[in-house]
């Protein structure tokens, strides 16, 4: 979907901002329309016009736009709604059929992409209904469910400009109980509460989980970074301070270096062997207990995450590519490490 930039008076961008329950994107499409002398007469625009008051269809339409699996719509659905959404997805399958809209990715007599057209409709009349739902469910969501919002913000952080993001969960939620000193949560918690979608990427060698973060939920964590006063989320940002105080530790600054200040990875089976392999190799003067425990001290200080990386597996002449932990310095602390080096070495 294309983006504009538009220049506007500092003095209104304040009072826009001040309104943020406002999906301003939505308000000025629709100003867009008007002006235009068209108010929404395809059979895309008036499919979505009619789901405006029906948030589950909107939302399954939604979905079937990403061109996520009907399976995986129904199961996102099912753990959003807590019931058996199945008939409004055929229902909504159907009258996608019946407008002769046949796969996400066919083109128009313009070019343009279906499932495009279908998110840009449902941004200009009823995007702001679904990210509004997903922000009242997290805000009203236990302290757990907050945190992992935190989290997924710091493996997003510089991919927040977009239709959506995809993620494998795997990483998230070892990172996520690791923070909040918690092992029962898990990705479909989020999922629950509307801000992920469930996807299967599924192309010869490469078969594995990469859920969807929608755009709306994008929002949600761009304002989580820049601490919007109407949305709270739990955890601090690491900044200087905090990477000096860390970096003092010995342990701790051992595991960061082991990074190179970016990041850093292991097979993801017999992690304790490859761990101790990493200490011979680099000559880290830790065990493999201490450099976990200085491992989830930098987690829950939000300075790293454990990323997965699911590899490929063995098709034709290729062969299989083992699982890999990928341990990730988030951004704000790869922006203020350098500070903290240059007063080290001072």
């Amino acid at each position: 979907m294309p983006r504009r930039t538009t220049r506007i008076p500092d003095e209104l961008a304040d009072q826009m901002a001040d309104a943020d329950e406002i999906d301003w994107s939505e308000t000025i499409c629709r100003s867009v329309r008007r002006r235009l002398g068209n108010p929404g007469s395809s059979p895309i625009q008036k499919l979505v016009a009619d789901y405006r008051d029906d948030i589950n269809r909107l939302w399954a339409l939604h979905m079937l736009s990403h061109s996520i699996s009907t399976q995986h719509v129904c199961e996102t659905m099912e753990l959003i709604f807590g019931s058996d959404q199945s008939d409004i997805v055929d229902a909504v399958e159907t009258e996608l059929a019946n407008h002769d809209i046949d796969g996400m990715y066919s083109r128009t007599a313009d070019g343009y992409r279906v499932g495009d057209l279908i998110r840009g409709a449902i941004a200009c009349n009823g995007l702001a209904d679904l990210k509004s739902y997903t922000k009242t469910q997290i805000q009203d969501a236990p302290l757990k469910i907050r945190k992992g919002v935190f989290v997924l913000s710091l493996f997003l952080w510089n991919r927040l400009d977009g239709d959506g993001a995809t993620i494998h969960p795997k990483g998230v939620e070892r990172t996520w109980q690791t923070y909040a000193d918690d092992t029962d949560v898990e990705f479909e918690d989020l999922i629950a509460r509307g801000f992920a979608y469930k996807k299967y990427h599924d192309a010869n060698a490469y078969k594995h989980w990469n859920h969807l973060i929608p755009e709306y939920s994008l929002s949600i964590l761009n304002a989580c970074i820049d601490r919007t006063p109407s949305i709270s989320f739990p955890g601090t940002y690491p900044g200087k301070s905090t990477l000096r105080e860390l970096y003092a530790d010995d342990a701790c600054r051992e595991v960061i270096e082991w990074t190179g200040g970016t990041f850093a990875s292991h097979r993801a089976h017999s992690e304790e062997e490859y761990i101790q392999n990493a200490i011979n190799e680099q000559d880290i003067s830790l065990t493999v207990e201490e450099f976990k425990t200085a491992r989830d001290q930098l987690i829950q200080n939000g300075v790293l995450v454990l990323d997965y990386d699911p590899r490929r597996r063995s098709a034709g002449s290729r062969s299989s590519q083992p699982a890999k932990w990928q341990y990730r310095l988030t951004p704000p602390a790869r922006n203020a490490l350098p500070k903290v080096l240059l007063e080290s070495n001072a």
